[in-house]
């Protein structure tokens, strides 16, 4: 059958819309879906070239902002690590052992050498130490590093020995270990960093011939021809013990703060005493290791006050200390030009030092007699007779209030 002229005309547009679907569908459709995509990728990038162009812009300020980082955490670690030297690590293990039983037959040094610590250009030198001694004496000798809050830590240690097992442990204590350890101390190589000495040196012309590194008594608290100067005390002594006589007593609590400290310490059976009297040098000692005073320029000798026979005879350590006090203007003479430092101490005494030490300068011993006896519920001999003698647990407490 013919088509007419009407059917073939349509015939014709229905291929002209199908044609157009399918070039819509196959290829104009993709294309256009090609053109977004390409849009949304010219949009990203275009917004990563805004972010690089952004984070570029900051790359100078973040520079500077990690420079100062950097040079604020260099200060802190130089103040805090200083520029230990290679003889105050001599003299420091030297007292440690001296204070300890364990037996130590020789030591290895190394030199202060580079470590790449990251933020801070530092020197470390390495000690070996071989261990021979009790379990716990050994344990004791360690805690002596381990106390030592700067420039110093314990890297590895060894032992080995009968009977220290977990299940032997009080056994242990009095077994025989050998081993070694080895203890690094770190300094700051840095020329900002804080010149931080350990010890002083001085002259005793009664002991120029002996060796330095012997000490007479293992409880001195100082050596005879140099002394600490150093931040902490606490390595110096032992871990301590509560003292036997002041269970239940008023200043028990304050007395075993002072004790762990080190500011304080008992006798051979472990007593402290806390009702007797103290001396104006035991006052002395225990306020220079709580307040640390500076060491002055050119001290002047105190061969001048007329007690002097007495003084120039006294332990060079004791004088090293009463010097500083007296130097510092923290120790005046009496009326007659005498220091008296075996002396007992007075509350008068105590109400003129306390003036000269931070946050003690309106201190009177009667408005403190109120504070004990608010506080810790005593009275006070000083508040009728300013002229008596203090306790000890009472200058332990007037040292407590003016510290807290």
């Amino acid at each position: 059958m013919k088509m007419s002229s009407r059917e073939g005309k349509l015939v014709i547009f229905l291929l002209i819309i199908v044609a157009l679907y399918l070039s819509y569908t196959y290829l104009i459709n993709p294309q256009m879906q090609d053109i977004d995509t390409m849009k949304a990728e010219i949009v990203l990038k275009e917004n990563m070239v805004t972010d690089m162009e952004l984070a570029e812009a900051m790359i100078p300020k973040m520079e500077s902002e990690n420079a100062e980082l950097r040079g604020q955490l260099n200060e802190l670690l130089s103040a805090y690590l200083g520029k230990v030297e290679q003889e105050d690590v001599i003299l420091l293990i030297n007292e440690i052992l001296l204070r300890s039983d364990v037996l130590v037959d020789q030591l290895s040094f190394s030199d202060f050498s580079s470590r790449d610590s990251g933020a801070i250009n530092s020197e470390i030198m390495t000690v070996e130490l071989p261990l021979d001694g009790t379990y716990k004496d050994v344990l004791s000798l360690l805690s002596s590093f381990w106390r030592f809050d700067q420039n110093i830590f314990v890297e590895s240690l060894n032992l080995s020995g009968e009977n220290v097992t977990e299940e032997a442990i009080d056994g242990a204590r009095d077994s025989i270990v050998s081993g070694s350890t080895s203890i690094v101390f770190m300094r700051v190589n840095d020329e900002n960093a804080a010149n931080d000495p350990i010890f002083e040196w001085f002259l005793d012309e009664g002991y120029d011939i002996e060796n330095p590194f012997l000490i007479q008594d293992k409880n001195t608290f100082f050596n005879s021809n140099y002394y600490y100067i150093g931040k902490d005390v606490e390595f110096y002594n032992e871990k301590y013990i509560p003292f036997v006589d002041i269970k239940n007593h008023w200043i028990e609590p304050i007395a075993n703060i002072f004790g762990e400290n080190g500011y304080i310490s008992g006798d051979e059976n472990n007593r402290f005493y806390p009702d007797n009297n103290m001396s104006r040098m035991e006052f002395v000692i225990l306020v220079d290791k709580l307040y640390r005073w500076p060491i002055v320029d050119n001290p002047v000798e105190l061969t001048t006050f007329n007690d002097s026979n007495l003084i120039m005879a006294m332990d060079p350590n004791e004088y090293k200390i009463l010097q500083k006090a007296v130097n510092s203007g923290y120790v005046i003479g009496f009326s007659d030009n005498t220091l008296r430092p075996y002396d007992k101490i007075s509350y008068a005494e105590l109400e003129y030092f306390s003036k000269r030490v931070p946050n003690g300068e309106s201190f009177n011993w009667q408005d403190f007699a109120d504070i004990l006896e608010n506080e810790v519920g005593i009275t006070s001999r000083g508040r009728d007779n300013i002229d008596a003698y203090a306790t000890k647990a009472e200058i332990v407490y007037m040292l407590y209030y003016l510290n807290r």
